[in-house]
């Protein structure tokens, strides 16, 4: 029955189907999906309006909090262990590499403190023996004494009429003698920032002191029983090499006129004596060298190069440039046995002499009495350096120039034509020498030209060997007797 009634109902729908049309069926259905999704709508929004889902994560969070941070915190113990397990091996290659530098680091520094302690120790009880049986040093640092003092040309200052003369005249320290030194009072300083330095300080005494004092007219001997100073040199260690840089300075002394034939009044003597008592009090000599771990000392040789002694006479001193002290060639030798010996007394009788020559002299058949060198021959130079500076007020003179002439080995060199009456050459020369150098000649030739049909002789200078190789020359010539202010100024050494 129920077949058929289902049956039924379909057949009659179909027939009621027949009988409409597509845009009633299409209109039909669309209805009645609207009331379902109503129907939906409906239903959902009820269920949300009567749910409260606050009460559901107030009651998880309640429930379950005791749990999360461990677990938060046990999965980032995991992370880092997997991260530490991943990068495990390089980082202990790394972190042994570190510390195996840094103990090299602390081994090297434990043994360079050590060797330089024990090595600085052994160095200075070397240069303790060195300072008081040596006298190369010494006998260096009276050269550069000689050297400041020369470059301290001074006038005496005097507000008495009667000794107006010497205020107009220039005086200069021409050469410096002693016949004994010895250093006292040894002591060492180390500084407490760098075991790398150590500072020996000493005093210096110079016994029966010289001194040869020359202006244009006159020459002054002064003389003293003593001259002290304070000896500071300072030892930079370097490796199995040490410089050492030598200082004196604070000289003190008591100077006394020579004047037997009674030339001078007293207060003349006193006015000259206090003069270089001052500029000796203001002297500094200073000396840098290099000692080794074996006893030996290089010395620097006294020959400057080109370079090193236009820097010393851009300055009014040579000592306030440490370069100017360094040359470019270096001597050994042995520490113990260089003594001392004084100069000749009448060194000062064979001073340069100049004068006007005739031009059809001979010059080759002068000879000159060879003099025994008084120095000791370690401290012999092998090079002499001749300067010639400039020329002043050369009368009747038109394009001059210079010739250099060393007797043996038998060596020339010429200077450029300078522009008179003034000419500036400024020019150096080296000449090599030997045992049997005993002359250097300088002549001063006026060139062929249009004033003058020949070469003509001006000026001929002739300077002993020993006397050059003694002091450091350093004057101005007048090489006109018919004009005393024709000079020329000529440094040798």
């Amino acid at each position: 029955m129920s077949v058929l009634r289902h049956s039924l109902v379909m057949y009659k729908t179909y027939v009621s189907l027949e009988k409409m049309n597509k845009s009633e069926i299409i209109t039909l259905f669309i209805e009645r999906q609207k009331n379902l999704f109503h129907h939906i709508y409906n239903v959902t929004h009820k269920y949300i309006d009567e749910t409260n889902f606050e009460l559901l994560v107030s009651d998880f969070y309640i429930q379950y909090k005791h749990l999360i941070y461990p677990f938060l915190l046990i999965s980032l113990i995991f992370i880092l262990l997997f991260i530490l397990w991943k990068y495990s091996n390089r980082f202990l290659s790394y972190l042994k590499k570190q510390i195996t530098n840094l103990n090299r680091i602390r081994n090297n520094r434990n043994n360079y403190k050590l060797t330089n302690n024990i090595y600085s120790t052994n160095v200075t009880n070397d240069l303790f023996t060195w300072l008081i049986n040596s006298e190369i040093l010494k006998h260096r640092l009276q050269y550069e004494l000689l050297e400041s003092l020369k470059n301290s040309t001074f006038n005496l200052e005097t507000t008495s009429p009667t000794d107006s003369r010497y205020t107009q005249q220039r005086f200069t320290v021409e050469a410096l003698q002693f016949s004994n030194t010895k250093v006292t009072n040894v002591s060492t300083e180390e500084p407490l920032l760098s075991k790398e330095k150590i500072t020996i300080k000493a005093s210096l005494e110079v016994e029966e002191l010289i001194l040869n004092v020359l202006s244009k007219d006159r020459q002054y001997t002064l003389e003293s029983p003593k001259l002290t100073g304070q000896l500071s040199l300072v030892l930079v260690v370097r490796s199995r090499q040490y410089s050492i840089d030598a200082i004196l300075k604070q000289l003190q002394t008591n100077l006394k006129l020579v004047d037997p034939n009674n030339n001078y009044t007293s207060n003349e003597k006193k006015l000259i004596e206090s003069a270089i008592e001052n500029c000796i009090h203001e002297a500094r000599a200073r000396y840098t060298f290099q000692i080794s771990d074996h006893n030996v000392v290089t010395i620097s040789s006294p020959t400057l190069s080109l370079s090193d002694r236009d820097k010393s006479h851009s300055t009014s001193s040579p000592l306030n440039n440490s370069n100017d002290l360094v040359s470019t060639k270096l001597t050994t030798t042995n520490i113990p046995e260089i003594q001392t010996k004084i100069f000749n007394d009448n060194r000062f009788d064979n001073v340069p002499k100049t004068t006007v020559k005739d031009f059809n002299y001979n010059y080759d058949t002068q000879n000159t009495t060879p003099q025994k060198h008084q120095q000791n021959n370690n401290l012999l130079q092998k090079k002499l350096l001749v300067r010639i500076v400039k020329g002043t007020n050369l009368h009747d003179a038109d394009q001059p120039y210079c010739t250099l002439e060393l007797n043996n080995p038998h060596q020339i060199h010429k200077t450029s034509i300078g522009k008179a009456p003034n000419p500036f050459w400024d020019e150096k020369f080296f000449f090599e020498c030997n045992e049997q150098s005993n002359e250097i000649r300088i002549r001063i030739i006026d060139q062929k030209g249009k004033k003058l049909s020949y070469e003509r002789l001006y000026a001929d200078i002739s300077i002993p060997f020993h006397y050059v190789t003694s002091t450091v020359y350093k004057q101005d010539v007048i090489i006109n007797p018919n004009h005393p202010d024709s000079i020329i100024r000529i440094e040798v050494r």
